[in-house]
């Protein structure tokens, strides 16, 4: 006959961990911590009190690596280190079974322990019978791995359904992409920002395209503006937008810098760097504001929108590898950058706030061009690299 206080100890353990569960489902870590307390503070209870104090921390244990692996994952896709992919959704879905179910058998157990019932999980039973010394671990390992295999076999099938077409999240954030889309043309249109000049447009669209055909990248779909900020800026946006601000051209020393911060914008774009952080970070703003206050949004989301140390490396390694294939010299770009982390005579520019580490990523493009590169061909000739600076700035002054 199991004593009242017995009954009620025991009961506390599991009603511990139904709180746990779910109050501290997004920070795993406290479950454990929690049990891991009321286990040893126990410890010196009855047998019955102390055997089901153990099987609710090993039931707690179970669900830790499965819950904090989710929950690194999303932290992943809240700072654009993955996208929403099936095996992201999948595990979310064995995640929250599992965590149901923990529920489900906690509430039983916390029920049925207070009215003095040995209540004993499958699978995890065993596993506390071993570690109280009732039975040997050889009797223990074959049904103690039953609920390990079972969770492995779901994830393996679960995470490889897919869930993103099934859940039409594919069709979701093309439907924002084209809102984006939209937005981005109001705004150039709106503030009269965008230069629009055929020669002009068609010098910096022989820039882009002489690295897009010598490393046979689509590039077509891009639409090119010259934006009459003077901001030392340059930014890719989803739908193939690439703003390039007329004070980037006028603080590029030549025509084979510009070249190089392009390339790395590019890069940004073909590797699906942008497309995935700017949906996340301005996504559902887009979706929920007035067309005058999304358009306003979006741009100061574009200028201020930053990338971590390896998307920043990927891109600039990508950019040195296209710059060379394309025989344009990396040399300025990596000079370009580091006058910008010096601050020279230029002051502390959108380039630079938006992409840190200036200084010590323009010693590793210096690292990466190749010992014996081939023969350097400028991207612009003199004469039109000038020309187009100063048809540049005849249209900018005339507006101001």
């Amino acid at each position: 006959m199991i004593a009242d206080d017995e009954a009620e100890s025991a009961s506390n353990s599991y009603l511990l961990s139904l709180v746990l569960l779910v109050g501290g489902a997004p920070l795993p870590i406290l479950n454990l911590l929690a049990s891991v307390i009321f286990y040893f503070g126990a410890r010196r209870s009855s047998p019955f009190v102390r055997w089901h104090c153990t099987q609710a921390l090993v039931g707690q244990l179970l669900l830790i690596p499965v819950n904090s692996t989710f929950l690194w994952m999303t932290i992943g896709l809240l700072f654009g280190q993955r996208e929403l992919d099936d095996f992201y959704v999948g595990w979310g879905l064995v995640m929250l079974t599992l965590n149901a179910a923990e529920l489900i058998a906690s509430i039983y157990a916390a029920i049925k322990v207070r009215q003095g019932v040995d209540v004993r999980w499958w699978s995890i039973a065993p596993i506390v019978d071993a570690l109280l010394g009732r039975q040997g671990w050889g009797k223990s390992v074959a049904p103690a791995m039953a609920m390990p295999v079972i969770v492995v076999v779901a994830m393996a099938a679960v995470t490889r359904v897919p869930w993103t077409a099934v859940l039409h999240t594919e069709k979701a954030q093309g439907r924002l992409e084209a809102k984006i889309d939209d937005l981005i043309e109001e705004a150039l249109e709106s503030n009269h920002q965008s230069v629009r000049d055929p020669a002009m447009e068609s010098t910096l669209r022989k820039v882009v395209n002489r690295i897009c055909d010598a490393n046979r990248l689509e590039c077509v779909d891009y639409r090119l503006y010259l934006v009459r900020d003077m901001t030392v800026n340059a930014a890719t946006l989803p739908g193939g937008h690439f703003i390039v601000n007329a004070g980037l051209v006028f603080a590029a020393p030549d025509a084979d810098a510009l070249a190089g911060v392009l390339a790395h914008e590019l890069a940004h774009a073909e590797r699906g760097h942008v497309r995935g952080k700017l949906l996340r970070e301005i996504g559902l703003s887009v979706l929920m504001g007035t067309k005058a206050e999304q358009s306003i949004l979006l741009f100061r989301r574009m200028v201020s929108l930053s990338y971590d140390r390896d998307m920043e490396s990927e891109a600039d390694r990508s950019a040195v590898d296209w710059l060379v294939e394309a025989k344009v010299n990396p040399t300025s770009f990596a000079n370009f950058l580091a006058s910008l982390a010096d601050g020279g005579s230029l002051p502390l520019t959108a380039l630079a706030r938006t992409h840190p580490g200036s200084e010590e990523r323009a010693l590793k493009i210096l690292d990466r061009i190749p010992a014996k590169p081939p023969e350097w061909t400028p991207v612009l000739t003199p004469q039109e690299w000038e020309g187009f600076r100063q048809s540049l700035s005849a249209v900018v002054t005339k507006t101001q």
